[in-house]
This record gives structure tokens, C-alpha cells and sequence, in this order.
């Protein structure tokens, strides 16, 4: 395949994997619709890139950095300080960061995320919450 790099970007803040839920009256299993949201986000922004169809048997690195909104509560100053000398601590975890990315695309994007053998993922500080998400063949 010779090293196909797809690159996408998903504007506003990034949300995390949570498992579906239950409903124990109706037998349904639903998700949060702010997952589904973002899912379609990550999905109509790797369509905007181009982006084409990894097949089934090919391994994928998949690098994510996901830029994350300052606390509006911080100054100005420390705001700027954040942005430039610090990363997030604070959750979401990048496990479930991840896998929200990454699930998303199943399908679209390449066949199972099982193909996904070398993974990256970055947490920075922002006033421009978004995810910019990188997808090339190891081949």
C-alpha cells in the first residue's frame, strides 16, 4: 500500500469513550446522544479530509493529539502559562479518549480498529478545543 497518511481534524471538544447503556424495562441498549454526536462529528471530518478506506489486512498506526479547552475559571495569564508551559492531568483518561477517536471511524475509515497496531495519543491545553487525528498503513 506504501504508506497512505490520512489527516483529519475535529473541531470542538474532544468526548470520550463511555460504555452504552441498558434499559432494563425496553431490553434496548442505547448510546449517549453526545457520544453519537461526536462520533458523526469524527466521521464527517475524516470524509472531509479525503480520507479513503484502509482494507481489512493492512496494520494502522493511528496518532491522536486532542487539544483541550483552558479553564474558563483560570486568568488570562494563567491561561497563557498553561498553553504554553503545561499539559492536562485531569480526565478524561486518554484510554477513553482514544478509543472514542477510534471507534468512530470503523468501518469508514478501515475495516475493525483491530488493525490498529501502534498507537500515539497527546493531551495539550488550548483556547481551540479540538482533536487532530493522524491514520497511515505501517506497510
Amino acid at each position: 500500500m506504501g504508506n497512505s497518511l490520512i489527516r483529519f481534524t475535529v473541531y470542538g471538544e474532544a468526548v470520550p469513550w463511555k460504555r452504552p447503556r441498558f434499559n432494563g424495562k425496553t431490553k434496548a441498549v442505547f448510546e449517549k446522544s453526545e457520544v453519537k454526536d461526536f462520533k458523526k462529528r469524527v466521521i464527517e471530518a475524516y470524509n472531509k479530509s479525503g480520507g479513503k478506506f484502509f482494507p481489512k489486512d493492512v496494520p494502522l498506526r493511528v496518532t491522536v493529539y486532542v487539544f483541550m479547552r483552558v479553564p474558563a475559571s483560570a486568568s488570562e495569564k494563567k491561561q497563557r502559562d498553561l498553553i504554553r508551559n503545561h499539559r492536562p492531568t485531569k480526565r478524561p483518561d486518554n484510554d477513553n479518549l482514544y478509543k472514542g477517536i477510534t471507534d468512530a471511524p470503523n468501518k469508514v475509515a478501515y475495516y475493525d480498529d483491530s488493525q490498529i497496531v501502534d498507537t500515539h495519543i497527546y493531551k495539550f491545553w488550548s483556547g481551540c478545543p479540538r482533536v487532530e487525528v493522524e491514520i497511515e498503513d505501517t506497510e
